[in-house]
């Protein structure tokens, strides 16, 4: 499938697909995708309210490996009932490895990176899906969020606790070293501030 433009979203959407026996290769990208207009579309407008996406995909694969980049940026994102998401992912493949970074923002909630993501999928290559199971290397997380703002988001009684209120900040760090390592070393360190239970 080639050539491939879809308007009235946003900016254009635009994008190419090929697939072939033990091999696929796809090119994709718009510079504003309105997802309101998307939720309309799709019949999900209550959920999926605001907010714009602008993507890049150019990836190809075989089996014993693929290459590509893959880069999304999210601006007032309102989902369910989150507002003021945003963030961006920016992914690159060669061969087996992967690596990039992803960072997210709730607006008066928190935010999440994700950095040092440094994989190699084993098994049988990136185009089997079990094989991402069996993926290693390293990668690590932070975060801080406002407790009270992100207990406001959970469904009632779904905590033992009234009130919830304070700060925290997370720490992780994950490697596994080889696809046979079936002890990975992971670590994670959350610290709390102006803590209300």
């Amino acid at each position: 499938v080639e050539g491939v433009s879809i308007t009235g979203l946003g900016q254009p959407v635009h994008g190419d697909l090929h697939v072939r026996p033990q091999e696929v290769a796809v090119r994709a990208d718009s510079k504003g995708l309105e997802l309101k207009s998307l939720g309309y579309l799709l019949g999900v407008e209550d959920d999926l309210r605001a907010g714009r996406v602008a993507f890049a995909v150019d990836f190809s694969g075989r089996r014993s490996g693929a290459r590509g980049t893959a880069t999304l940026d999210m601006t007032d994102v309102c989902v369910g009932h989150l507002d003021g998401l945003g963030g961006n992912i920016d992914v690159s493949m060669d061969g087996r490895k992967v690596t990039g970074s992803i960072n997210a923002v709730a607006a008066g909630v928190g935010t999440l990176k994700v950095t040092n993501l440094d994989l190699e999928v084993g098994g049988r290559g990136p185009l089997d899906s079990a094989s991402w199971r069996r993926t290693w290397g390293t990668v690590e997380v932070d975060g801080k969020a406002d407790l009270a703002k992100l207990f406001a988001l959970l469904p009632p009684n779904s905590l033992p606790f009234a009130i919830v209120a304070g700060q925290v900040a997370l720490k992780g760090h994950a490697e596994r070293v080889t696809e046979s390592d079936v002890t990975p070393d992971v670590s994670l360190s959350l610290k709390t501030s102006n803590l209300v239970l």
